[in-house]
């Protein structure tokens, strides 16, 4: 399971990136990321800084003026790891709410396996042996 998360996460990583590089030459610029990065925030559900020329200078850790998949790679990934982990957050939360075991006292039935009960048949079955 985490492989197949780190891999759709990094697919997902690679489409981001190939549609804001309008260019196609894999190396995403200034105006590129200006024109598509605030709506993809909106669109991924993160938090933008509006000063995009100081973010753009942030992710280009080489300083070189080109965004590289990898270093805007690196930059998603720590915004989407942060989406995940708050994500396993709510579900382990619901999944822990579902399977809680509530008892007969509050008026609910108990979830989990019926209790084992020796009807007729079974009882009839242990005189015979």
């Amino acid at each position: 399971p985490t492989f197949c998360r780190y891999l759709r996460r990094d697919l997902r990583v690679l489409k981001i990136y190939k549609a804001i590089d309008t260019s196609g030459d894999m190396r995403m610029d200034l105006p590129e990321f200006k024109a598509s990065m605030p709506k993809m925030a909106r669109k991924l559900g993160f938090a933008i800084s509006s000063n995009l020329h100081a973010e753009f200078s942030k992710i280009d850790v080489d300083g070189g003026g080109l965004l590289l998949y990898n270093e805007f790679a690196n930059y998603l990934h720590t915004i989407l790891k942060k989406e995940d982990s708050s994500s396993q957050a709510v579900k382990s939360a619901r999944v822990s709410k579902k399977n809680r075991k509530v008892s007969r006292s509050e008026g609910v039935e108990a979830k989990g396996p019926p209790p084992l009960r020796s009807g007729p048949k079974m009882r009839d079955t242990l005189k015979m042996t």
